[in-house]
């Protein structure tokens, strides 16, 4: 019992606020005799087989942490945890202590339950699971009367597990489902202190003058709430930087209402040359902070922060009628992926923020939560922070039947009767006050797959009318037309199997495209040993398949790598090991996924933002992400990167062409475009000099390429930009004489979503026959803050070309990779002679005692491996 004795205390100024975090305990209600009463009960000491527990956390998550299951993330461990110890609830319990000082009221909170639940405090219930249901929901209880001031408290919650056909959040196609199906208190849990006035909800809302941005006005709102017996007089004072409004207000005993500050009367919150927010792409993130606090007699009785930005997003369309946005007046090409959670919703902050970090980094602008992920607002709070769109909504699992294990009508999804319909609303009422302030919000997807029914459209458009007016919503991912607010604006979805480059040029890429990717994305060798037993990691078996998709019957699509094998296979030529199958693998993922963001943006304004399926992966796996479970970026990764570069040179599969993107806000002149056909022996075959100028936001076609005489089937395509001499960016493209060609819609069917199957395929097997090269390569770090950056130059002393290096960062000792690692290029090639020198950082603390070294693999080059020196 003495190890209970570290509780919960009190934190933040004031103690107003009390995060129960730690020091819970678990256990089944299979395995305890008493109720909710005793288990509450400050004197209960019949904790002998309980778990250690931590809030956030699922059931699952909490047994695993606690060895009570092998990793289920390797090989088919997930396949060994039973289900049955989930089908029952399991109880949280843990003890706090109030501050010492004057009584004030206390309000219980919890974020997020999955699925429903029952609270007991201090012996006496609070709420039962018939009040306390829907994952999405987020609960207040007064339990003033229930607490103990002078001494220990215990807080126990049963919660029960979803059950098929509740509205519980899932995973759908893109990995199994947890056994428990992540049961628990999956979100924050913590008590609110707070004098006789409660402040709740503030919400910042700003207009900013446009196009000057020379001023900004801001409104302010919160509820205040009475929680006495008697009338309240005070003072609402709210304050941004050096700007201080205040008002005097009276309440009547148990009275809530809104209390609002706006321009008309508070002159003061006009912002005069603001510090605007933008999308990293286009300038900085700046945020303001909002303090509100209620003074009763000159004394604080509640206070509260948000953080906001100075910013507008609007959508438009254009003029094939497809939307688009806008950020601050300026369009903005939207370049995105597909957030998930951990598979056990166990991500810890680090992994959180190594995550966005990446997003930054491979530039990114905008992260799609299918689905309101994020155990704490953590990830939301990130993306403003560091210049991150985000666009928030439903996931498509209650849509179908094979996954809410209900019936579904066409066009609509599961929602069947009045009880449904109002605990999704509520959801949303929930989800809209938790993130509205967030700058990086820039919209609400109200459907995912299919349409709502109109009356569910219109009551969710209500609500993002009262309660964030103005926001874009956009009804789902498909174009269609909705009886209630006309034509979507979206292009299409998909597809998600593999797709030659040419398919994004053949009318593909127009509008949004809210969930595209080209098919299943392996990771490097180094992970594939993490996630594969060794006596399964060659030949491909069971095993590479149960790390596909969800692998059930119903996600038939996606259980293996046959789509990706067979076009790596007639494109690339055969493999005969792991080694030799995941080197080509990058390759392909590198070719296919750059080709994707660069249609998009050299078919603007035609096409308005594409966002790859998916960002990254809630367990270690082989499809859809650009780096994975361990932060190990694969070679989509950096074709994201490069395509996404602010000044690029793409080149356009379908008309032979060389185009210019400029993703800045302003025109740029004096660029130069220097290109060259090669053969695979480097024989150039065609070789051009191209100034231009490109304007602001925009891609211009500036070189039409001939059909060049004696190319190899095999040949390159070299683009190098300039700007007043200098270089800016490189590029290099494998590409063939014998073209990859697709189907007609007709000839794949009804699966055309899904994928696009190829007629044909381009002959890319002459990069197999390159020569080998030699490579010198030198390598040095140094400490940064808490980073360690490494310095590698390069430099190919051969005859042939040094084609598709891999760069890596590893422990001298463990032989690991350093994770999260961010190289500014990678997967490079060099000419004969050529020079290039790259720099990699990442975290110093992973370092552990362990020296860098640095390994360069390539498919015409010996391996290498030599020191990187602090």
């Amino acid at each position: 019992m003495k190890k209970m004795m570290n509780l919960n205390r009190a934190v933040g100024s004031n103690n107003h606020v009390i995060m129960l975090h730690g020091r819970w305990r678990m256990q089944s209600s299979a395995h305890v005799r008493h109720a909710g009463q005793k288990i509450s009960a400050v004197a209960y000491c019949n904790l002998k087989g309980w778990q250690a527990a931590g809030v956030p956390g699922t059931v699952l998550a909490n047994l695993i942490k606690n060895g009570v299951y092998k990793d289920p993330y390797f090989g088919k461990n997930l396949l060994e945890i039973p289900r049955e110890p989930f089908l029952c609830s399991w109880w949280y319990r843990t003890e706090f202590r109030l501050p010492k000082g004057p009584k004030r009221f206390v309000r219980l909170f919890l974020d997020g339950v999955n699925y429903r639940a029952a609270i007991w405090l201090n012996g006496r219930r609070v709420a039962g699971e018939d009040a306390v249901f829907g994952v999405f929901r987020r609960f207040e209880f007064d339990v003033t009367e229930f607490v103990n001031w002078q001494g220990r408290n215990a807080l126990a919650i049963e919660v029960f597990p979803p059950k098929p056909e509740d509205y519980a959040m899932g995973f759908v196609d893109w990995n199994p489902a947890p056994p428990d199906r992540n049961m628990g208190l999956w979100r924050q849990a913590g008590l609110r202190l707070t004098g006789p006035v409660r402040i709740g909800n503030p919400c910042v809302t700003t207009e900013l003058d446009l196009p000057g941005m020379k001023t900004a006005d801001l409104r302010i709102a919160a509820d205040l709430t009475n929680c006495g017996e008697a009338p309240v007089s005070g003072e609402l004072v709210a304050t941004v930087e050096d700007i201080v409004v205040r008002q005097t207000l009276t309440l009547a005993a148990g009275e809530s209402w809104t209390a609002a500050f706006d321009v008309k009367h508070f002159p003061e919150l006009r912002l005069k040359n603001p510090r605007v927010w933008w999308p990293h792409t286009l300038g900085e993130p700046n945020l303001y902070q909002l303090d509100l606090k209620f003074l009763v007699k000159g004394k604080s009785s509640d206070r509260s922060s948000v953080t906001f930005g100075v910013r507008e997003i609007k959508e438009y369309f254009n003029e094939q009628g497809l939307k688009g946005l806008k950020v601050n007046g300026e369009p903005l090409m939207l370049r995105g992926a597909g957030w998930t959670d951990d598979m056990m919703l166990a991500d810890t902050p680090e992994k959180i923020e190594h995550q966005i970090q990446y997003a930054r980094h491979i530039r990114l602008n905008c992260i799609r939560f299918e689905g309101f992920w994020g155990s704490t607002p953590l990830v939301y709070d990130l993306c403003d922070r560091y210049g991150l769109l985000f666009v928030a909504g439903w996931s498509c699992e209650w849509e179908w039947e094979w996954y809410i294990r209900g019936p579904v009508r066409q066009n609509n999804t599961h929602i069947m009767t009045a009880e449904g319909e109002d605990l999704i609303c509520k959801y949303l009422e929930s989800q809209v006050r938790q993130l509205r302030n967030h700058a990086g919000l820039s919209g609400w997807l109200i459907g995912s797959d299919l349409l709502w029914e109109p009356q569910m459209e219109r009551r969710q458009r209500e609500i993002l009318d009262r309660l964030d007016k103005g926001r874009v919503i956009f009804t789902h991912i498909e174009r269609t037309e909705s009886p209630v607010s006309g034509p979507s604006g979206i292009s299409s979805a998909g597809p998600y199997q593999f797709v030659p480059p040419v398919f994004w040029y053949s009318g593909k890429a127009e509008g949004i495209n809210f969930e595209a990717c080209p098919g299943a994305e392996p990771p490097p060798l180094e992970s594939m040993r993490r996630m594969i037993p060794a006596e399964h990691l060659w030949p491909m078996d069971a095993h590479w398949d149960f790390h596909c998709s969800r692998n059930t019957e119903e996600y038939h699509n996606y259980q293996n790598l046959d789509f990706f094998c067979k076009a790596l296979k007639l494109r690339y030529s055969y493999w005969n090991s792991p080694e030799d199958f995941l080197r080509r693998a990058q390759i392909m993922n590198y070719e296919l996924m750059r080709s994707m963001f660069e249609a998009y943006a050299v078919n603007r304004p035609r096409a308005t933002g594409i966002i790859q399926w998916m960002f990254n992966g809630a367990w270690p796996k082989l499809y859809w992400q650009l780096f994975d479970h361990y932060l190990m970026p694969n070679g989509a990764f950096y074709a994201v990167r490069k395509a996404n570069e602010p000044l690029h040179l793409a080149y356009n599969y379908k008309e032979n062409a060389v185009y210019a993107v400029n993703e800045h806000r302003r025109a740029v002149a004096g660029l130069a475009a220097e290109i060259r056909l090669l053969t695979t022996e480097l024989k150039v075959c065609h070789e051009a000099a191209v100034p231009f100028s490109v304007p602001a936001n925009a891609s211009a076609r500036i070189h039409s390429l001939p059909a060049a005489e004696g190319l190899t089937e095999t040949y390159f395509l070299d683009l190098r930009l300039r700007k007043d001499g200098k270089s800016v960016s490189d590029n290099l493209y494998w590409l063939s004489t014998k073209p990859d060609t697709l189907s007609t819609p007709e000839e794949v069917g009804a699966m055309v979503w899904r994928c696009n199957k190829s007629k044909d395929f381009a002959n890319l097997v002459g990069l197999r026959r390159i020569p080998p090269t030699t490579l010198t390569v030198k390598a040095a770090s140094c400490r940064d803050g808490d980073m360690i950056e490494t310095t590698v130059d390069l430099k190919n002393t051969g005859g042939q070309i040094a084609f598709f290096l891999e760069l890596m960062l590893v422990g001298d000792r463990s032989g690991m990779s350093f994770l999260p690692v961010f190289w500014d290029d990678n997967y490079v090639s060099l000419f004969p002679g050529e020079s290039r020198t790259l720099k990699a950082r990442f975290p110093a603390g992973l370092l552990k005692g362990q020296r860098p070294l640095l390994r360069a693999d390539g498919i015409n080059i010996a391996p290498t491996s030599i020191a990187a020196p602090i």
